[in-house]
């Protein structure tokens, strides 16, 4: 296995892994999406809501709003030593309050961790009139995405590094990033474009392209609570998890 980054920064990365099958670039998309954990609100109380927004939708939106998240301070609840009674390694207690006129904005959640707070300060809660307020504490915990798409991270997507065969005499114009695959070489430049028009159009003229079935180009968006390199680091112990507890498993059983 090879494994080449093309783009990296915290919200985003590009990369090729050469040397896996179609069934591993699929567990590594869904690892990601459903296993990585991230923190969000799940339980809300309201104790004053005379917007215009009822109660089960604010709470909604307030659970949809990504929160900067420390992997290494929290627990998942059914993990945790209080046995998912909860206590601040499990859980964490945030509070809006608000009063019109105004538009209440994700800034005006407070935590009780400086280190948690929301990615975006500007999304829109809620807007309130002269004499509307809302006062709502939340409880925040960690979860998966197979739970519910809050707690996923961001997105990823994958596709088959395409392979270019090239008729002789052939004018073949690529991007940077596919310009060493037209050539023959496994080489790949680092590029800000992370598209090449010849990944998506096979039939042109003189130009045969099929997607590699061992070698795929990763793309990776977060939404922000983890850095690109966090949900990755994540993914992978997650799967080590599992494998650790197959394995167990695997040796209770007498053949």
């Amino acid at each position: 296995m090879d494994i080449n980054f093309l783009q990296h920064s915290d919200e985003k990365c590009i990369f090729v892994i050469e040397g896996i099958s179609p069934a591993i670039a699929n567990t590594i998309r869904r690892l990601v999406i459903d296993e990585v954990p991230a923190l969000a609100i799940d339980t809300v109380t309201v104790s004053k809501n005379s917007s215009a927004m009822y109660d089960e939708m604010l709470a909604h939106r307030l659970g949809l709003i990504p929160l900067i998240t420390d992997l290494k301070s929290y627990a998942r609840k059914e993990e945790c030593k209080c046995e998912g009674k909860g206590c601040a390694s499990c859980q964490l207690v945030l509070s809006l309050k608000a009063e019109g006129p105004a538009t209440v904005y994700s800034e005006e959640i407070k935590s009780k961790d400086k280190a948690v707070k929301p990615v975006y300060g500007k999304m829109p809660v809620t807007k309130l009139a002269k004499g509307q307020e809302v006062d709502v504490a939340c409880i925040a915990v960690l979860g998966s995405g197979k739970q519910h798409a809050k707690f996923s991270p961001g997105l990823i997507f994958y596709q088959g590094v395409p392979e270019f065969s090239v008729e002789s005499g052939s004018k073949v114009p690529v991007c940077d990033i596919h310009k060493s695959l037209v050539s023959g070489s496994k080489a790949m430049k680092s590029s800000d474009k992370d598209r090449c028009m010849l990944c998506f159009d096979y039939d042109r003229k003189g130009i045969t392209s099929i997607p590699s079935k061992e070698s795929f180009m990763f793309t990776l968006e977060s939404w922000g609570q983890l850095t690109c390199k966090e949900i990755l680091h994540a993914a992978v112990d997650a799967m080590e998890s599992k494998l650790d507890s197959f394995d167990k498993q695997l040796k209770k059983l007498k053949f």
